[in-house]
């Protein structure tokens, strides 16, 4: 029995001896793998995965960069690369949120252009692709990424990222009006034409040249006339049979 007890200490030994040297080496490879490089090794490597397009193997070089060396001037490009890389990865809320933070914590920044456009790119990925279900949070994000786009343009005139956001905005403008249009109409066949010419006056005002135009005119001088306002409905009809091609889709 003595014989068994000392057997069965020796195996226990032995076996905490084997779980002291496999915690010893992972110990050792653990420090291995936080050798902290520098910054700009950590930038060229994540730049070197951006450009094979492996986003996520970039995110993490630049997230390294900003955890070991926070007071880099490496540490603010890097949070612009992080905005491109979640876009390429399709994470579009990660990237409107990385957006919106650049230009919180970095007003005086010479790139804020960047950050502006991508926060309304990131919008308009997400609502535009599903548009053509009206589905109203969608339609919220587009209207979101109007604006975003809309700050860029009247902040940054001069950014080379102003006749993309342009052509975005004319994009949206067209989708929004060609909601406002249907709700328009919706409220025509339900005899609401009070709220139709609500509809319609928003169209003409906030979606100037927007293909859908016409159809609002036309649609607003039905309403006026459905309320007996004839005079105002002649004049209506006068000003887009006269302009008529002020109103064509662009």
């Amino acid at each position: 029995m003595y014989g068994i007890f000392i057997h069965s200490r020796l195996a226990l030994s032995l076996g905490a001896l084997i779980l002291l040297v496999v915690l010893l080496a992972s110990t050792s490879c653990s420090k291995k793998q936080t050798v902290i490089q520098p910054a700009e090794e950590y930038y060229a490597t994540a730049i070197e995965f951006m450009d094979k397009k492996q986003y996520t193997a970039a995110v993490e070089q630049f997230e390294e960069l900003q955890t070991f060396h926070p007071l880099s001037p490496y540490t603010q490009i890097s949070e612009l690369e992080k905005i491109s890389a979640n876009y390429g990865l399709g994470d579009y809320g990660e990237t409107f949120y990385l957006s919106r933070r650049f230009i919180e914590f970095y007003p005086d920044s010479p790139q804020l252009d960047f950050a502006y456009y991508m926060m309304g790119r990131a919008e308009y990925a997400r609502g535009v692709a599903l548009i053509d279900r009206f589905n109203e949070r969608e339609l919220k994000r587009a209207r979101a990424s109007y604006r975003t786009f809309r700050q860029l343009v009247e902040e940054f005139p001069k950014s080379n990222y102003v006749i993309e956001a342009t052509a975005h905005m004319r994009h949206i403008r067209n989708i929004l009006a060609r909601d406002e249009l249907k709700v328009a109409q919706y409220y025509f066949k339900r005899f609401s034409y009070v709220a139709t010419i609500d509809r319609c006056i928003n169209i003409l005002e906030n979606f100037p040249n927007s293909p859908y135009n016409l159809a609002a005119l036309e649609l607003l001088e039905q309403s006026y006339r459905k309320l007996g306002w004839d005079e105002e409905a002649d004049k209506l009809a006068s000003v887009y049979s006269d302009n008529a091609n002020l109103y064509d889709a662009n």
